[in-house]
């Protein structure tokens, strides 16, 4: 998933909030209360940075997937590894995980979900997708050719998708800006999609992290 340099953006971002309203998101299904509650609670103060860390408060770039952790669909059947040092699983069920960034400075979270083809294309999957989230972040629309998403693919198979930005709606009004990325793709068995939401601040950073995810991503037909 290429992205193209972006400008750096100063600013503090609510994690808690954020984090609420994705969890709410992939709860639609049972109500949507979830969000408020945690959106609702303050943000954690930051840890300090020790002196001359200049790294301290950013994504680790160019950490490389350690010790891969698999996570397979039990109904599905698709595939995809992670780091454990760098994610952690905080919601997942037959069809579907949720991977929190490990870090208390910045926000990034993956959700990944399937159907099989008889009950949704990846147009289809992507279209949903951008309508779920768009429950939830105010004004989300494609960003500038500048900022698109090259090549939008799941593992290593082409589909449709690309680059959004919005502002996070919170209980005491619009909240902090945040970029999206939802691409989506399927063989025989499985369409699948894939989502990043992150501090726009981070955002070209915490893209590249999604990468070592979704590009270990594989569907049934690719799996031994």
């Amino acid at each position: 998933m290429p992205v193209p340099p972006r400008r750096p953006t100063a600013g503090r971002r609510s994690h808690r909030g954020l984090l609420g309203l994705f969890v709410g998101i992939l709860a639609v299904a049972v109500g949507l209360a979830l969000i408020g509650v945690l959106a609702g609670a303050p943000a954690p103060p930051p840890t300090p940075c020790p002196p001359g860390d200049v790294n301290c408060g950013n994504p680790p770039i160019g950490q490389g997937l350690v010790t891969g952790r698999v996570w397979r669909s039990s109904e599905l059947r698709y595939q995809l590894e992670y780091d454990p040092g760098l994610w952690e699983v905080v919601k997942e069920d037959p069809t579907s995980v949720q991977l929190r960034i490990r870090s208390s400075k910045f926000l990034a979270l993956i959700w990944v979900s399937g159907a099989p083809p008889s009950e949704a294309t990846p147009q289809q999957l992507v279209d949903r997708r951008l309508s779920d989230l768009g429950q939830t972040i105010l004004g989300l629309g494609p960003v500038g050719a500048r900022d698109q998403v090259l090549g939008p693919n799941v593992g290593y198979v082409d589909g449709p998708g690309g680059a959004y930005a919005g502002t996070a709606d919170t209980p005491q009004g619009p909240g902090s800006p945040v970029s999206v990325a939802v691409m989506a793709a399927g063989d025989q068995r499985v369409s699948a999609v894939v989502t990043i939401v992150v501090d726009t601040p981070v955002r070209e950073e915490a893209f590249h992290l999604a990468d070592s995810v979704f590009n270990t991503f594989l569907f049934p037909s690719e799996i031994a």
